[in-house]
């Protein structure tokens, strides 16, 4: 048999096109398989299932490790669920990979904030407002550091940065108030819970604690004015006649002290059972 040159070049270059072929075929069947498991973590974390949304994207993670945002949201995951030292690997490379990426940090931030970490929160929170300065929930977060490490000043200045740049939130207003009281400028202090409970009329936390602000500034008439708006709103709730009666008190009324301490005595029993 005579080797015919031309046609084994014809059958070579046609394997060679069969072989590119194939390859690109599986490329884009590993990039289409990586899409559809990150998309289905993000639906299943979005929809707070992130137990089952982490082994998905941790295949997105498998089949593409240059994805930043695959390794966010992994680390979000983590973080819902409490594995915080995962959550961390994964904002760092996060870093690595997007060093603009202003969220990890934050994320990160949040992470050091729930175990203890104070010093390094607050440094992580500096540096996504560094990325981010526009972005008022960055302060409002270090802002809440500030309070937990006592520091009720640095924390008003962040949480009134927080407001000037976007004055809907009402938890800005409530967390400011508090670190106000703190600091004993408790006019301060009302005009904020008070702001809050124009957008959260029912809160009774905030409520509790503006009357309380009331009774450290000594205007006790105004205190029961409120402890008694409080309980008609909430005629069950001990803590409140607990603290008009105690009002009473400072004013010498001990008869209706007494009859809201009894009061919140019947209520409590109610509660615990």
């Amino acid at each position: 048999m005579r080797f015919d040159s031309k046609v084994f070049h014809f059958q070579y270059v046609n394997l060679l096109c069969l072989i590119a072929a194939n390859t690109m075929i599986l490329c884009t069947a590993s990039q289409a398989t990586a899409q559809t498991a990150y998309e289905r973590g993000v639906v299943l974390l979005d929809r707070n299932k992130a137990v089952q949304a982490i082994p998905f994207l941790t295949q997105s993670i498998g089949e593409n490790d240059k994805c930043a945002d695959c390794y966010m949201r992994r680390g979000l995951a983590y973080q819902a669920i409490g594995e915080l030292a995962k959550a961390e690997l994964d904002f760092r490379m996060v870093f690595k990979l997007n060093p603009t990426f202003a969220d990890s940090h934050r994320a990160l931030g949040e992470c050091f904030h729930k175990t203890g970490r104070l010093g390094d929160a607050a440094k992580e929170y500096s540096e996504a407002i560094k990325l981010d300065p526009g972005h008022a929930a960055f302060y409002y977060y270090r802002g809440l550091v500030r309070a937990d490490q006592k520091d009720h000043k640095a924390a008003i200045a962040d949480y009134s940065y927080a407001i000037k740049l976007q004055s809907t939130k009402d938890r800005f207003y409530k967390s400011r108030a508090f670190s106000y009281s703190k600091n004993k400028q408790f006019d301060k202090a009302i005009a904020d819970y008070s702001k809050y409970l124009e957008m959260q009329p029912k809160n009774l936390n905030a409520m509790l604690e503006r009357a309380e602000c009331y009774v450290d500034s000594q205007r006790y008439e105004e205190a029961l004015l409120k402890y008694t708006e409080l309980l008609k709103l909430f005629p069950h709730d001990a803590r409140g006649y607990t603290a008009r009666a105690n009002v009473y008190k400072k004013l010498g009324k001990n008869e209706l002290a007494e009859k809201d301490l009894k009061a919140a005595s019947t209520e409590g029993e109610n509660f615990s059972f």
